[in-house]
């Protein structure tokens, strides 16, 4: 784990409409950020 405090990494986050537009890019955004 990170020392981070906002660190996302073993977090985990519900995204709507995450099929396509800015859905898609804050789920894939997440997805990286170890969500």
């Amino acid at each position: 784990m990170s020392d981070n405090p906002l660190s996302l990494e073993g977090k985990v986050a519900v995204v709507i409409g995450g099929t396509s537009g800015i859905g898609r890019a804050i789920a894939h955004g997440l997805a990286v950020a170890g969500a």
